[in-house]
């Protein structure tokens, strides 16, 4: 049987969108806050045991069981080719479902709630077409005294990554 802990249901968060504006769920991977676009999110959970998957790319940590589904777990920082994730008691994988790809989890150091961002607060990269295809940044905003930095999840886990 699989079991979860502090499972973070976002429906209680989210509110209607007035006007431009964009919600985006923060999580902090190193010393950086991302915003994940927050109708991928569909959970925010607790890091319990994630079983290593052998022959998966390194950035793949293995799987975990979610409401007797099995989900995914990709390290975002092995992904950006930085250091090594430590899981702590903050540590947190925000479950995403994306259409193509299906249900996976993003490891984070850190969850920090959802955010609104108007357009206008958006700066919008500008981004050759091989760009595109590679770069998992696609805009930066800003939440208080902090930069946050957009991730385009489509991007991150590539068109032909399947779980």
């Amino acid at each position: 049987m699989c079991c979860c802990r502090e499972v973070s249901k976002l429906e209680d968060e989210v509110h209607i969108n007035q006007g431009n504006a964009r919600q985006f769920v923060l999580a902090k991977i190193g010393e950086k806050w991302y915003g994940f676009d927050v109708g991928y999110v569909s959970h925010i959970i607790r890091v319990g045991n994630i079983v290593r998957v052998p022959g998966s790319q390194p950035y793949w940590k293995g799987m975990i069981c979610l409401h007797d589904e099995v989900v995914a777990v990709m390290s975002l920082r092995l992904r950006m080719k930085l250091a090594e994730d430590t899981i702590t008691d903050d540590s947190r994988i925000l479950v995403m479902h994306l259409k193509e790809q299906g249900t996976f989890g993003v490891l984070a150091d850190e969850a920090g709630g959802i955010i609104e961002l108007a357009e206008e607060e958006i700066v919008y990269r500008t981004k050759t077409a091989e760009e595109s295809k590679s770069d998992m940044i696609f805009g930066i905003g800003r939440h208080k005294d902090e930069i946050v930095s957009l991730i385009d999840i489509s991007v991150v886990v590539g068109e032909s990554e399947n779980f």
